[in-house]
Formats: structure tokens, C-alpha cells, sequence
């Protein structure tokens, strides 16, 4: 028999052992991770190599979670347009989410890129943005008892049912479109809608949005979109008001880009009674000129005849303070956050107001004190002290 190996010296091999195949394992993991790398590399380069010598693009997502995920932010666009092309862009339209287009510089993106696809085809785009899938492409508007009417371009005219046109863009573009009239061709533009940039008695909510409406459905827009687009042609205080819709039902996304409930939203805040219009419109250009107190009292009073947003309140309100005060009151000291209650908001402000008030009025309004004896002592010893 060989010599017996003792319990501390088989414990020691073991654990020599496991150290070596750790570090076998740690090279072998490493070796990999390398020839992973280069792997990559490699074959980004092969993909950059094909779309060179073959303008050839790799299929992207065809289903509404992967579209969604591709386009979700602005970088992922530019770089899914580049790897996957402008036809898979174009092609995957109907799956792209409302809140890809609700995004500022996305409807412009994809107009770009429908141009680009149709100057590379050379087929002539009489608009810019894309029509929903199903709809016809072109309109050609026809001669029907001596007035034009709309009509499909493939089976003819059909007064009972127009056809509608490709989607405008929304950074004011006219829809042209072409005829036949009289013998003659005829080009015609349809007016873009007017902004809607303020409260006041001159603004007509109810005809505005007839206008949109009557835009959107000429352009052939998707229903669902017309929310994203109206409000594009909004600006001040409208917009604003839109911003704090936003923030109040951004868990409800199924409400906020309803068109129904858009357009009642519209109406029960711009279709206001004359009163409540010079309320919000004072409030929002009111400016403190005087004391904290005095510009609180002036904004309490015209904000007691409207019903605004408790944050946009409070925004218009910080906004209308002198900047140095301002600067001074944007975050609650004991939760070191924004204001959310106006109360609050005003009472810092006040209190600020009252004890660092740069201006000479502010010495002016303190009351006079009642002279002590001591005071006239130090004078008779100052008016003593001058005669010597």
C-alpha cells in the first residue's frame, strides 16, 4: 500500500486544483470576450462594406413592440433609418406609436425620409407627410356643375366621397394639388390653419378648431394623429396649458390624444366668457412692479376669475416676480423641491420681499420709532462734542 495522504495535504491539492481552473476559467471567459469583440467588429464592418458596394439594408422589426423600441428615441431613429433604410421606415408607418409622433422632431424626420425614398424612386410627392395606409395617394380635383369637386384620381370623380390627400407638414406647408379646368391646369393650395397663441376675446376656439379639423381630414391624416398635429399650432399660453394637460394625464394616453376629448378639452377652456378671457390674459402678462405684497394681492384678484392648473399658476407666478426675488424662492427650503401649493409659494415670496426689499421705498415704509432717552443723550454729547 502507498503512503497515506493526510486530511490537510488532500485539502491543500483541492484547493490548488480549484485555484488552477479558476484561472483557466478567467483566460478561457477572457479569450472569449475577445474574439467576441473583434467578432463584432468585423462584422460591423462587413455591414458597412455590403451597404457600400450594394446600397444593401438589413430587414428591421415588422412587429408593434419592436417598432416601438427601435424608434424610441431620436439617436435609435437616425440609426435604425441608417442600418434598416427609408423603405422600412415608410413601410412600418401604421405601427409606429403615438408617442413617436407626439415627439417634436419626429414628423419632420419622417418627412425627410418620404421625400428622399420618392426623389430616389422619381416619383413625384405632392406632399410631404405620409397619408395612413389604405387611403388614396393623390387627389385630382374635377369639374362638377361648374364648381371643382374631389374625386379619386383611379375611378373618377365621386362628389358623395371625396378622396383625401396626402398628410401635409406641419410646419406650414400648403397642400397643392392639380386640375384640369376649363382646359387649363390648375394649381390648388390649401391655407395651412392660423396658430393659437392667446387667450383673449378675439379668439375663436369653435372656428379654429372646424379649421384644423377640416385640415386634418383634407390631408389625410390618421385620426389618431390629430391630436399630436393640432397642438403643434399652439403657442403661449395655450401651450402651456396643453403642458400641464400633459402632466396631469400621462398615464392616460388613451384620453389625452383622443380627439373627442381634445376638442371638449379646447372648448371648456378657450371658449371662455369675456370676463374670464381679459383674466387670463391680464395673468399672464402680469409683472410685479411695486412691493411682493402688492403684485400678490393683483394676481390673487385675476386668478380668483379663472380656473388654472395649480402648477401653471404657480409658474406664471414666479415668472411675474422681479428676477432677483425669483431667483431666490424656487425651491421650498424644507423639501428642497419646487413649490406645488401657491400658498406656500406666495408666503416665501413675501417673506423674502419683506426683510431684503432693495428698493428706496422700502426704508420709506418703516415706521418711525419713538425717541429714547439714551438717543437724547447720545445727541446732546454729539451736538457737544461739534461746538468743541
Amino acid at each position: 500500500m502507498g503512503d497515506a495522504v493526510s486530511h490537510e495535504e488532500l485539502v491543500a491539492i483541492v484547493r490548488t486544483n480549484y485555484q488552477k481552473t479558476q484561472e483557466e476559467f478567467c483566460d478561457l471567459r477572457q479569450s472569449i470576450a475577445a474574439d467576441a469583440e473583434e467578432l463584432d467588429e468585423k462584422i460591423t464592418e462587413l455591414k458597412s462594406l455590403l451597404l457600400q458596394s450594394t446600397g444593401f439594408k438589413l430587414p428591421g422589426p415588422t412587429d408593434a413592440a419592436g417598432v416601438a423600441s427601435t424608434l424610441e428615441t431620436a439617436d435609435k431613429q437616425d440609426a435604425a433609418v441608417k442600418e434598416f433604410g427609408a423603405e422600412w421606415l415608410v413601410s412600418v408607418q401604421s405601427l409606429i406609436p403615438v408617442t413617436v409622433w407626439a415627439q417634436e422632431d419626429f414628423p419632420g424626420k419622417f418627412c425627410k425620409v418620404k421625400q428622399s425614398l420618392a426623389t430616389a424612386s422619381g416619383m413625384p410627392q405632392p406632399s410631404s407627410l405620409p397619408s395612413p395606409p389604405g387611403l388614396p395617394i393623390a387627389v385630382t380635383p374635377t369639374l362638377t356643375n361648374g364648381y371643382p369637386s374631389i374625386g379619386n384620381a383611379a375611378s373618377g370623380p365621386n362628389p358623395s366621397m371625396p378622396s383625401l390627400a396626402p398628410t401635409p407638414a406641419v410646419s406650414g406647408m400648403s397642400l397643392p394639388f392639380s386640375a384640369t379646368l376649363a382646359g387649363k391646369h390648375v394649381k390648388i393650395e390649401l391655407p395651412r390653419p392660423r396658430r393659437f397663441t392667446k387667450i383673449d376675446v378675439n379668439s375663436d376656439i369653435h372656428a379654429w378648431l372646424s379649421c384644423i379639423q377640416e385640415y386634418l381630414t383634407i390631408s389625410a391624416i390618421d385620426v389618431s394623429y390629430w391630436v399630436v398635429f393640432a397642438t403643434n399650432y399652439f403657442e403661449k399660453a395655450p401651450l402651456q396649458l396643453w403642458e400641464a394637460r400633459k402632466i396631469q394625464l400621462h398615464t392616460q394616453p388613451d384620453v389625452l390624444y383622443s380627439w373627442h376629448s381634445f376638442r371638449q378639452w379646447c372648448i371648456d377652456s378657450f371658449s371662455l366668457h369675456n370676463v374670464e378671457r381679459h383674466a387670463l390674459a391680464q395673468l399672464e402678462d402680469l409683472r410685479q412692479t411695486g412691493s411682493v405684497a402688492e403684485y400678490k394681492a393683483a394676481h390673487n384678484v385675476l386668478a380668483a376669475k379663472t380656473n388654472l392648473p395649480m402648477q401653471l399658476r404657480i409658474y406664471w407666478w414666479e415668472r411675474g416676480l422681479k428676477p432677483e426675488i425669483a431667483a431666490e424662492i424656487k425651491v421650498d427650503p424644507l423639501t428642497y423641491k419646487g413649490y406645488t401649493d401657491i400658498e406656500k409659494a406666495q408666503q416665501a415670496a413675501c417673506a423674502y420681499g419683506a426683510h431684503y426689499d432693495p428698493s428706496p421705498s422700502a426704508a420709506s415704509r418703516k415706521r418711525d420709532r419713538p425717541v429714547s432717552s439714551s438717543d437724547t443723550d447720545s445727541g446732546s454729547d454729539t451736538s457737544d462734542t461739534e461746538r468743541n
